[in-house]
């Protein structure tokens, strides 16, 4: 009898060293993760929107700090991140780690169109967190406010090189419906900065290009379509940086999911922290069998 008390004693504690992990790692996988919520408004027009209000989750240790919120340049799943736009509201963090703020749309500041990222830094964090979703636009007005425009930065066209690499002539569609087509390497077509610029809701377009609302899609000469989807806004100046076609199907659906929001599980999706640990846990326990078996011969044995 003490030959099997005593051969059971190392299974018992490995047991209960598993029990203590996994209270531990549940309880610290129960704590929300840091995250910028990205607003469901996308485009936000200077002269039009007085500020972008924008909320984040911090870990809790973050409890009273002071944090910042910014624009920046590269959304969070690029390795490097720079602010673009600094001087937003800094605000403490509640109890329950979440924080708001606001960034003002200063003309003054902001003087063109952009694409960027919402982000919060403070003492309390590693690093800054930037929102891993779809970039909201910086918009201006535009002169005739019937009409939708579009700029191409110059940047886009040049891909990091001293040239321009990309010389296209792209179709745009606004619902699936023919409106313009874009020339990308033409001179007529571009700014005084090099901008390559178009407009829906011209005289000479179909009363439709000119839809509130409509989407608005660009395609390259071999069929392929654009990543990067728009609205019809009549009035505004919006910017069209991305010139990266689809990987997969067509994007001629629902703009993706903004950061924070909970898309439905499916069995591609991982799993979350909690679940992941109990798994783990399960895993552990699995591979603590073979050792109970073990033990249970030998006193069977004996």
């Amino acid at each position: 009898m003490s030959y099997v008390i005593k051969s059971l004693k190392p299974f018992s504690l490995a047991s209960l060293s598993i029990l203590a992990l996994a209270i531990v790692t549940i309880s610290r996988a129960q704590e929300p993760s840091p995250v910028v919520r990205t607003p469901q408004q996308r485009l936000y027009v200077v002269g039009r929107d007085l500020e972008v209000p924008l909320t984040a989750v911090l870990p809790a240790k973050c409890e009273g700090a002071s944090v910042t919120f910014a624009f920046y340049s590269r959304g969070g799943a690029a390795p490097v991140n720079s602010v673009a736009y600094p001087g937003a509201t800094a605000t403490a963090v509640t109890r329950s780690g979440a924080v708001s703020g606001a960034i003002r749309l200063v003309a003054e500041t902001f003087t063109g169109t952009d694409s960027v990222w919402p982000g919060i830094s403070s003492d309390c964090l590693d690093r800054p967190i930037v929102s891993t979703g779809p970039s909201l636009l910086i918009g201006q007005l535009a002169k005739d406010a019937q009409l939708s425009e579009f700029v191409i930065p110059r940047s886009s066209l040049l891909m990091g090189r001293e040239t321009q690499q990309i010389h296209a002539v792209l179709s745009v569609t606004v619902d699936g419906l023919y409106c313009a087509t874009v020339a990308l390497a033409s001179g007529a077509a571009k700014d005084s900065a090099g901008n390559v610029t178009f407009s829906l809701g011209g005289a000479t377009q179909p009363q439709a290009c000119r839809l509130p609302g409509a989407l608005v899609q660009l395609f390259y000469p071999n069929g392929d379509v654009l990543f990067e989807t728009r609205r019809v806004e009549p009035g505004t100046v919006q910017p069209f940086a991305n010139l990266a076609p689809a990987a997969g199907p067509s994007t001629s659906g629902p703009l993706p999911p903004a950061a924070g929001t909970s898309p439905s599980r499916d069995s591609t999706r991982p799993v979350d922290g909690v679940s992941r640990w109990v798994a783990m846990v399960g895993l552990l326990a699995a591979g603590a069998v073979p050792v109970v078996l073990s033990r249970r011969r030998r006193v069977l044995r004996g």
